[in-house]
């Protein structure tokens, strides 16, 4: 269900949500935790673009907590550049940015689309305020980095409710 998933979310989210919607369930009911961090993780960009954005914020936070308290790092950097992804998307540029200077050690080469992200970022900030935050970001041990992204999350969340 995660592969086919994976394979239908360009061309047919609808299908690709309901997949991993239901990959996230049996991998739920059979605790098998670690595989639902990371169906948690890909279905969150895709919830929050074509299905509900409060789940897919859930999904997010559900994925990171995973990851931090698994040790498994490189897929909480890998969650975290998702994230940012995500923000760049919801014009939460800043929030973007410090995600990504967060994470900017870690080997994220398998994320494709991380180059026309940092760019959109340095397009839209100015160069001054994307390495600022840039900076911020990479100033935070990874634990002020979730801290960090699940404020963001919470914060988004408000703003999405219409909340303070």
């Amino acid at each position: 269900m995660f592969v086919a998933g994976r394979a239908f979310a360009e061309t047919d989210p609808a299908r690709a949500l309901d997949l991993h919607r239901e990959g996230l369930r049996v991998a739920r009911h059979g605790r098998v935790l670690i595989f639902a961090a990371v169906i948690a993780r890909d279905a969150a960009g895709l919830e929050a673009l074509h299905g509900d954005l409060d789940a897919g914020l859930d999904l997010f936070e559900a994925a990171i907590v995973s990851f931090q308290q698994s040790g498994d790092t490189n897929s909480l950097a890998m969650t975290l550049t998702n994230l940012a992804h995500f923000f760049d998307r919801f014009e939460r540029l800043e929030a973007a940015a410090s995600l990504y200077g967060s994470v900017s050690t870690h080997p994220i080469t398998s994320y494709v689309e991380l180059a026309a992200v940092t760019e959109h970022l340095r397009a839209s900030l100015g160069m001054s305020r994307f390495q600022a935050c840039v900076a911020a970001g990479s100033a935070m041990e990874l634990g002020e980095a979730v801290q960090y992204a699940r404020s963001q999350i919470s914060l988004a969340r408000s703003e999405q409710r219409g909340q303070p």
